[in-house]
């Protein structure tokens, strides 16, 4: 029993992650193709918004990464440098594994469809590494910078909205991006990191 609860989490999420893939990822791409093609005119402002959603990311990402380096050579901050920035390698080279699995995006298929390991962009999108980064520096920088807690994890759900109104994602996708940012950024947060 203690076993069971100490991987709760894990295994609730596994339960929701496989209804997902099996049922409500297509109904949910659906329903927002149905929007697309039915409001044309919203899925143009839209458009705009997810375009300034994806270079604000880019913007963020690269502030974040310039503050890591930052603190890490200011003598206060050593450690919140050490662990943003073992964030960001940590999730860069993890959320490489959407390769390995090969999953088809929704732009190529609404089905569900693992073809194992690719090169290919289209065929990468399990999990979502957008997602998988914001969520895990929503997570290092609400523990070094409470005060902004609210700003980063509304930055990080702004970006997995986009990432499926794009059709570059399903929920599946998003749902296991956020979910292994958060426990990467908890994990690295627990961390007694020498410096």
């Amino acid at each position: 029993m203690r076993t069971f609860l100490k991987y709760k989490n894990w295994f609730l999420f596994g339960l929701i992650l496989l209804i997902f893939l099996l049922y409500l990822d297509k109904k949910t791409m659906l329903f927002v193709g149905n929007i697309k093609s039915n409001f044309p005119q919203f899925y143009t402002y839209l458009k705009f918004l997810s375009n300034f959603v994806e270079n604000f990311y880019k913007i963020f990402v690269v502030f974040v990464t310039i503050l890591g380096f930052y603190n890490l050579f200011y003598k206060n901050k050593r450690e919140g440098g050490i662990k943003i920035i073992l964030v960001l390698l940590i999730v860069g080279v993890l959320s490489q594994v959407k390769y390995l699995l090969g999953r088809a995006r929704p732009k190529i298929t609404l089905e569900t469809i693992f073809t194992g390991p690719t090169k290919k962009y289209a065929y990468a999108s399990f999990p979502s590494g957008h997602t998988f980064l914001i969520f895990a520096i929503a997570g290092i920088l609400s523990y070094f910078y409470p005060r902004y807690k609210i700003f980063f994890y509304f930055l990080a759900i702004f970006v997995a909205l986009e990432r499926l109104l794009n059709f570059a994602h399903f929920p599946s996708d998003i749902l296991a991006g956020a979910f292994f940012g958060t426990h990467i950024s908890n994990f690295i947060i627990k961390q007694n990191l020498k410096t």
